[in-house]
């Protein structure tokens, strides 16, 4: 997928990636959620989810501050940036029920509707999307915050990704709006807790708030009613409130409240965590030092995760996949189960889930195999 070019502001990255082919059997279920196939994951996508745990945290491979996240092939797509009027005090509201995301500007009547997909409804019936007041981030300098083009993970396709300040149960802000990750937007609920917009109009969303950072953004299950009560939808004119008219949000969220708090930094690296030098896997346990374990055939295609040495157990962090300890060339390494937590290896590049048996190596740990990430 390409976009139209425009010469004075382009998006230009070097490191090449590897495209990840990830094989699960039908059958195969974790942390007691079943693995779809590979037709569910084609309309469904990756990454992305929210509250429940069996559906993930939010688009799980930000938790690592370690990854390349804008960076990508070498033959990026490139796209042109709109021109978009001068915005004052920038707002958005998600409508979960509506399945549309409004972009105001009450102090210059700017106003726009997007069709978005969100996250998929649980068994609570309830979209997998937090609802709530959150903002975008508050430094607009920070590609964490701000992504004009995401080429990884590869279904980002060189489009702008917008991160939120909601928070998963972590306390991780993994949360964004993006791109369809499909070849075209399903407007429904499809994703696993990220908003999906068409490539057009994340790409005007993300730089009509560009340079405005802590741009307020409030999630609601409620359909969007403008100012004279009228349902917002896409196509809809809409009567904007006042610039010092209280904003009538839906009843799941309320009024807004000043000093939301901003999301912790990305938690720091362990085992799983991808590397490329011992330097990336500062953590210790038990007097062992982490260190980086790279596989792969050539320096292009070449990848890293962090590990530690092991007999029988393994040390694990709350912000990051259960361990297990694996034999590797006839000693004991610590590697990642195959879970949620990571997206069933996907958060990974170049691994595959396989069973392992436990390395016992000199200690009493009884035998037993589990799911866990190995190189393809």
């Amino acid at each position: 997928m390409s976009y139209p070019v425009n010469a004075d502001k382009r998006f230009h990255v070097a490191l090449s990636q590897t495209i990840m082919s990830i094989v699960f059997t039908a059958g195969l279920a974790l942390a007691g959620c079943a693995v779809g196939n590979m037709e569910e994951e084609e309309l469904y996508g990756h990454g992305e989810t929210s509250e429940n745990m069996a559906a993930g945290e939010g688009e799980l491979y930000d938790e690592n501050p370690y990854e390349p996240h804008s960076l990508g092939k070498a033959d990026n797509p490139e796209y042109q940036i709109p021109e978009i009027p001068d915005l004052v005090n920038p707002e958005i509201i998600v409508s979960l029920d509506g399945l549309n995301i409004l972009l105001m500007d009450r102090a210059t009547g700017f106003s726009r509707v997007y069709p978005t997909g969100v996250g998929k409804l649980g068994s609570s019936g309830y979209s997998y999307t937090p609802v709530g007041h959150f903002a975008t981030g508050p430094n607009t300098s920070d590609s964490w915050w701000y992504m004009a083009s995401r080429y990884y993970p590869s279904y980002y396709d060189g489009l702008p990704f917008l991160r939120l300040t909601t928070l998963n149960s972590r306390g991780l802000a993994t949360y964004g709006m993006h791109g369809p990750v499909t070849s075209s937007l399903i407007r429904g609920y499809v994703s696993s807790g990220c908003m999906r917009m068409a490539p057009e109009d994340i790409i005007e969303l993300f730089w009509a708030v560009r340079n405005h950072p802590s741009t307020p953004v409030s999630i609601q299950r409620e359909w969007i009613y403008d100012a004279i009560g009228q349902r917002v939808d896409v196509g809809t004119e809409v009567i904007l409130w006042e610039p010092d008219e209280e904003v009538s949000y839906g009843a799941s969220i309320g009024p807004m409240e000043t000093d939301e708090p901003y999301p912790s930094e990305p938690p720091p690296p362990f085992v799983g965590s991808p590397c490329t030098i011992d330097a990336e896997c500062s953590f210790s346990s038990n007097g062992a030092q982490g260190w980086c374990y790279l596989y792969g055939s050539d320096t292009e295609t070449q990848r890293g995760f962090c590990t530690i040495s092991c007999e029988g157990y393994c040390p694990d962090h709350p912000s990051h996949a259960t361990t297990f300890c694996v034999e590797s060339e006839g000693e004991g390494m610590c590697v990642s189960q195959s879970e949620a937590t990571n997206q069933w290896c996907e958060d990974l590049p170049g691994t595959v889930t396989e069973s392992a048996s436990r390395f016992v190596g000199s200690s009493n740990a009884p035998q037993t195999e589990k799911f866990v990430c190995l190189p393809e």
